[in-house]
């Protein structure tokens, strides 16, 4: 039985996992196509093959600790407010923090440092 106060018990967990998967691949599609890119620039060199490896070990490193943390506290805050999230807010909150991350990779802001 579900009230209103108490929807699904695995709600938060279906949330959370969504979110976090979104973000996750679409991290990794775009770390694969900065390696693709990389080894095509240092297509010479004999190591350029090892390139897209390295980055896409990497994107899935942050994005497992940065989007982990930042999902939990997105579905706290649907969950706390009582709030639905769509399967489409699923996809938007999870892709967003994969371009968020790409714009402060790119745009570092050095009057911060």
């Amino acid at each position: 039985m579900t009230s209103p106060l108490f929807p699904e018990e695995n709600a938060f967990r279906d949330w959370w996992l969504g979110i976090f998967l979104w973000a996750f691949i679409s991290s990794l599609i775009v770390h694969f196509v900065a390696g693709v890119a990389a080894s095509y620039q240092m297509r010479g060199k004999p190591y350029a093959l090892y390139i897209p490896v390295i980055f896409v070990l990497y994107g899935a490193l942050t994005i497992t600790l940065s989007s982990s943390i930042s999902s939990v506290v997105i579905v706290g805050v649907y969950r706390s407010s009582l709030f639905e999230l769509s399967h489409i807010q699923i996809v938007l909150w999870g892709i967003s923090q994969t371009i968020i991350v790409a714009l402060t990779s790119v745009f570092h802001f050095y009057p911060t440092l």
